[in-house]
């Protein structure tokens, strides 16, 4: 996932720093994917083991109770 996000990023860099006329028109979509990519790429390394670990322990505090109620 890095390495795709990383290419995907480095391949639209060049032309974010473009300065032709014809480049000013396609430069927000640029910079639109390339900070898009990048922002979901981190959001999706920090939140989806964040809610994984959430989702274990909800299911360990479940399944203690249930252990716990039938003792």
């Amino acid at each position: 996932m890095i390495l795709t996000t990383m290419t995907t990023f480095l391949g639209v860099a060049p032309l974010i720093f473009e300065s032709s006329v014809q480049a000013q028109f396609l430069i927000p979509t640029a910079v639109a994917l390339g900070s898009g990519v990048l922002f979901v790429s981190v959001l999706q390394m920090v939140l989806v083991p964040g809610c994984a670990s959430l989702h274990a322990r909800a299911r360990g505090a479940r399944s203690g109770r249930a252990r716990a109620a039938g003792a």
